[in-house]
């Protein structure tokens, strides 16, 4: 049986089409949810997916320390609470104000029965959540904190076009904390390697929600950079 418990972040080639979106649809409720409101909390029973219309969720741990981990993030047309267990392994929580549709695991589990391709559907949800936690893994990994953001800006354009439309920036709607725990490194060389990047011309920074890559050769030259000086 599918159930859920992670989150991911969408990415080119999502296994979505109209008709799925449309049968996810049907046994869903609307729902909307505020800046900092959580979906769901670690430890919870897991009784629902969560289809992402608009807005940005993130997936997070929260070891004992105190300091959130995050896993990753949701971006629209995401499922969110993909994978195998009785009860959530994570916390989302709405990075921005969120709707979504969400789908109770009794309904999903009855519709599966005779359906075949929703659950194709489900099962290629779970290998995309996959494929994004082995990226995660290789991004924390690279010892150097501008290594580390230049493949985390790579990542979250490849993962935007749908959301920018013709824009040639990348949106940012995390906090910079938000991507130091993402990345695994401190605010403060969150913020080093970002101006460090802008000084090398690879990226120009308007405000602290939009940055834009002019010279892409400059930003491989400090990832492999980053990736030498380990």
């Amino acid at each position: 049986m599918l159930t859920p418990a992670s989150a991911s972040v969408a990415e080119p080639g999502h296994p979505s089409t109209p008709r799925e979106r449309a049968d996810l649809a049907l046994l869903s409720s609307f729902v909307r949810f505020r800046r900092g409101e959580q979906l769901y909390r670690e430890g919870d029973r897991i009784d629902a997916l969560f289809n992402i219309v608009t807005g940005i969720v993130k997936s997070y741990t929260t070891p004992p320390d105190g300091n959130q981990h995050i896993i990753a993030f949701a971006f629209p047309d995401d499922l969110v609470g993909l994978a195998q267990g009785r009860t959530h392994t994570t916390s989302a929580e709405a990075l921005t104000a969120v709707t979504a549709y969400r789908m109770p695991m009794t309904a999903i589990d009855a519709r599966l029965r005779s359906d075949p391709e929703l659950e194709f559907y489900l099962i290629c949800q779970l290998s995309h959540e996959l494929h994004q936690a082995q990226r995660h893994a290789l991004l924390l990994s690279r010892h150097r904190a501008i290594t580390r953001i230049g493949l985390f800006l790579q990542m979250l354009e490849a993962q935007q076009p749908a959301q920018r439309g013709s824009s040639p920036e990348i949106y940012l709607p995390m906090k910079r904390s938000d991507i130091g725990a993402y990345v695994g490194i401190s605010l403060e060389a969150v913020g080093r390697s970002f101006r460090t990047l802008a000084n090398r011309g690879a990226i120009v920074v308007r405000d602290r929600r939009h940055i834009r890559i002019i010279n892409r050769a400059a930003l491989e030259a400090a990832i492999f950079d980053g990736k030498r000086r380990r």
